[in-house]
Formats: structure tokens, C-alpha cells, sequence
């Protein structure tokens, strides 16, 4: 599985915490990655340049899962 708004937060998940990343999935818990608060916004920020669109405060309250994220901006991804 690998949509470009996957492979954009494992990138800057991996250049924002110096890990590889390889172990990151869909279902890997946002309170399980290898970054803090700010880096998380850090990569959002960069999604939503990259792909457009926005995440709201209350969106990214209601996510759980790295595969939440993804499909806020590619809602085919599985």
C-alpha cells in the first residue's frame, strides 16, 4: 500500500524523528509515532501544502491512526 499522502507522512515522519520509517502502517497509533506534538504539525503542515486541503483542530481530534490521517487527504486509501 502506498498512496503519496502515505509515502509524504512517512518521509517526514522519518526525517523528523531520524528513523527509517519502514516500520510505519496505516495502523500504526499517531500516539505511537517516534515524533512529538510539534513535529506532528510540522508533517501536517507539509501534507497540506503538498496535497492541499487543510486539517481542522477538531479533525485531528478524531483521528487515531496514521491510516486517519492518509485518507483525510486520500480517502481511497485503505
Amino acid at each position: 500500500m502506498s498512496t503519496e499522502a502515505f509515502s509524504l507522512a512517512r518521509t517526514a515522519i522519518a526525517r523528523l524523528s531520524k528513523t527509517d520509517g519502514a516500520d510505519l502502517t496505516m495502523d500504526t497509533p499517531l500516539s505511537d509515532l517516534p515524533i512529538d506534538s510539534l513535529d506532528l504539525f510540522t508533517m501536517i503542515s507539509e501534507m497540506e501544502d503538498a496535497l492541499g486541503g487543510s486539517v481542522s483542530d477538531d479533525a485531528l481530534d478524531e483521528m487515531k491512526t496514521l491510516g486517519d490521517l492518509v485518507r483525510h487527504f486520500d480517502p481511497s486509501a485503505s
